[in-house]
């Protein structure tokens, strides 16, 4: 969920809410992931405890490449694993 100043004030943030069909049906799928897969104590891919990021949902198919919010398409990831995953080096 992404958060905005309201009136430039800085310090009250208000959600923004997802806009269109596609988002709409994207909140809902990972919201039923969520639901229906609990979040792990491990990673699904290295098997270790999550750092201080936690565990995240990753598409295994990219939603560019058409990918949906279906329990085969999506996993839950360490940090560090989700990172390797879409190329990001640690600094």
């Amino acid at each position: 969920m992404v958060l905005a100043s309201e009136g430039g004030q800085g310090m009250k943030q208000t959600p923004i809410k997802p806009r269109g069909k596609r988002s709409r049906e994207r909140e809902k799928g990972l919201a039923k992931f969520k639901r229906e897969h609990p979040r792990p104590d491990v990673c699904e891919e290295c098997g270790r405890a999550p750092d201080f990021r936690g565990l995240h949902p990753h598409h295994i198919k990219k939603r560019s490449q058409l990918g949906d919010e279906s329990e085969d398409n999506l996993k839950w990831l360490c940090g560090i694993c989700h990172d390797a995953e879409h190329g990001i080096k640690d600094a």
